[in-house]
């Protein structure tokens, strides 16, 4: 052994024996009722709940997850500690003891618990899940891939030429570091790799892999070996090839007897891994699952863009967002939303008088949305962030408010001055490192930006390069709905993740602090190029509203010589209807347009006379 390690003494995850943890949980709830399936909801116990008037609407969540462990979530922002103290539990009484259980603290290199790995042992097999150091339950749209490698807090106090092993799992990593301490453990699982963040402990080290004795186990460790050739000084597989099937390193006779030189002895035999050809073979990449943030809009850890003109309520709605996010509350869709903190970057509203009064007016948690705009300079002065140059300051902010979503408005404000917005390869340069950001973080990131004077295409309206539509994932436009002013419209224009969310639309009122709010009024049939391509005027609006009722009148369909039409519409005495036939024929196809009821024209023949058939999809 390096003379500078010392025995680690492992740990000792003793199996115990418990009721059911759900039952405990439910016992101290009498109006509990089923809410799906293993799920329950209940009026929130905390005598502090709704500032002591109590949980008017349930609000409290109960589950029990794949491995027999109990969950409580209140929406309305209660803590899981006060929620089981008021029903006489306390933490530790939401695992099952009824099999064998463990647990391991996950922690980064400063030694911070940023995830706990729960194993649970059934009659019917193992299972496994995650929890947030506060007790509640997965990630919080972290992937696993950037979850610290087990163990990495004690990597600093290793001597930085002793040879690290890197084995599969944190069960197997104790054992093995009972023999040999400068061990570290994977937490993806067989299937995962774990990302660039969290193999940077192995920076400058030498590093051997241990591989689970079957085809999954080498393949993951053939993956890391890939990802670790320009971190590590220098990578070799250990092929143990004695392993019984399916074997670990906890099983190797030299680790069982706790032999540190015998096991050095051994992994000298390790080899080089073979050369990496040209590309990336497919069966090396680890398929993931999209997660969302709010489903089908706007997915965690990518860039999505919301465009529109100004004054059309584009921060009154991302401000909106926010309050959601910070309070739980549900999506305006209907769709559920995991609480959690947001940052919001306005170069455009003042914090006191726009963006904290919108919040409360929005019902947000002011606690939880951190305000980030500008860094301190010497002196009173201040600079505005810039991306990509500040990103650890939205790295500092995400982790300060626990944050899902950071909002950056507009995006034009926050980009160097140096950068030129209309070049591809400027916006490409801070785009592609804040898009690799959301990814490492797990966060989302919304981009505001303003529509440019153009005409054309919805995905070339944004202002700026369309590298800037290019590098996100998911974007959506707001704009005046063409038949209601009063009504705006939050409509999809790019998703490269899922097929198109429904357009909704959404109004503006005044809170009762006298600050705007967003009201959310359900969901049309409006696109975003019928939302820009609409008419302005109200007699543009009545003419197409005469055509339509006429096709109604008539059965569904009509078809008539322009002059004919023309004499039904004269009838209805419409400012906007053109002088002549030929005039309305042209205007026609505008109409069809901006139709929202979706408002069909085609041109045929009845005999010799040339006809319009006008009809709706």
């Amino acid at each position: 052994m390096h003379p500078n390690l010392t025995p680690h003494e492992g740990k000792d995850n003793q199996p115990q024996y418990t009721p059911r943890p759900l039952d405990a949980v439910l016992g101290g709830l009498p109006d509990a009722k089923p809410d799906g399936e293993s799920r329950w909801k209940a009026r929130c116990p905390v005598p502090r709940h709704g500032q002591g008037r109590g949980d008017l609407n349930p609000s409290l969540s109960v589950g029990e997850d794949a491995g027999g462990a109990a969950w409580v979530k209140c929406r309305a922002g209660c803590q899981t500690d006060e929620v089981l103290a008021a029903v006489g539990l306390a933490k530790k009484d939401l695992f099952p003891r009824s099999g064998k259980r463990r647990s391991w603290d996950i922690r980064d290199a400063g030694g911070v618990v940023v995830a706990v790995h729960h194993r649970a042992d059934k009659a019917d097999g193992k299972a496994f899940w995650w929890a947030r150091p506060d007790g509640s339950k997965g990630l919080g749209g972290v992937k696993t891939a950037d979850v610290p490698l087990y163990r990495s807090e004690e990597a600093g106090g290793w001597p930085t030429d002793a040879p690290v092993i890197l084995c599969e799992g944190e069960k197997t990593a104790d054992a093995l570091a009972a023999a040999y301490p400068a061990t570290l453990g994977t937490v993806t699982g067989a299937n995962g790799t774990p990302g660039p963040e969290a193999l940077e402990v192995l920076r400058g080290r030498p590093v051997v892999l241990w591989p689970d004795a079957d085809d999954p186990g080498r393949q993951h460790m053939n993956r890391i070996a890939d990802r670790l050739r320009s971190v590590a000084d220098k990578v070799k597989i250990f092929d143990w090839l004695d392993a019984p099937p399916g074997g670990d390193a906890a099983d190797h006779p030299a680790v069982r007897e706790r032999d540190a030189e015998a096991l050095l002895r051994e992994i000298g035999a390790a080899r080089r891994p073979e050369p990496k050809g040209p590309g990336i073979l497919l069966a090396n990449v680890e398929p993931e699952t999209v997660e969302w943030l709010w489903p089908g809009r706007i997915p965690y850890g990518k860039v999505s863009i919301i465009d529109g003109d100004p004054g059309q309520g584009k921060s009154a709605l991302t401000i909106d967002l926010c309050a959601r996010i910070s309070r739980g509350r549900d999506w305006p869709d209907g769709g559920g939303c995991v609480p959690g903190g947001a940052v919001i970057c306005s170069a455009e509203d003042g914090l006191a008088d726009t963006i904290r009064p919108r919040l409360d007016a929005a019902g947000g948690d002011p606690t939880k949305v951190l305000a980030l705009a500008t860094v301190p300079l010497p002196g009173d002065s201040e600079r505005m962030i810039e991306i990509p140059a500040d990103l650890d300051l939205l790295r500092e902010a995400i982790r300060q408010v626990d944050a899902r979503l950071i909002i950056i408005d507009p995006l034009m404000a926050f980009l160097p001055p140096e950068a030129d917005a209309h070049k591809d390869q400027h916006v490409r340069r801070a785009l592609s490192p804040l898009a690799k950001m959301a990814e490492s973080t797990g966060c989302a990131v919304v981009v505001v930006r303003h529509l440019n004077k153009g005409g054309g295409a919805v995905l070339y309206r944004g202002g700026g390069s369309v590298g800037i539509i290019g590098a996100a994932r998911s974007g959506m436009l707001v704009a005046p709905h063409p038949e209601d002013d009063d009504l705006r419209v939050l409509a999809p224009t790019k998703n490269n993740l899922a097929a198109h969310a429904p357009t909704l639309t959404f109004c503006m009122r005044e809170g009762s602090n006298g600050a705007v709010r967003v009201e959310w009024r359900g969901e049309t049939t409006l696109t975003a190029e019928a939302a820009l391509a609409g008419p302005t005027d109200h007699e543009t609006r009545d003419l197409r509203r005469a055509v339509e009722d006429l096709i109604r009148e008539r059965g569904g369909e009509i078809e008539a010589t322009p002059q004919e039409l023309h004499d039904a519409l004269a009838e209805r005495d419409l400012a906007a209807l053109p002088d002549r036939p030929d005039e309305l024929s042209k205007k026609l196809p505008e109409l069809a347009r901006t139709s929202t009821t979706g408002l069909t024209v085609t041109r045929g023949w009845r005999g010799k006379e040339r006809v319009l058939r006008l009809g709706h999809r």
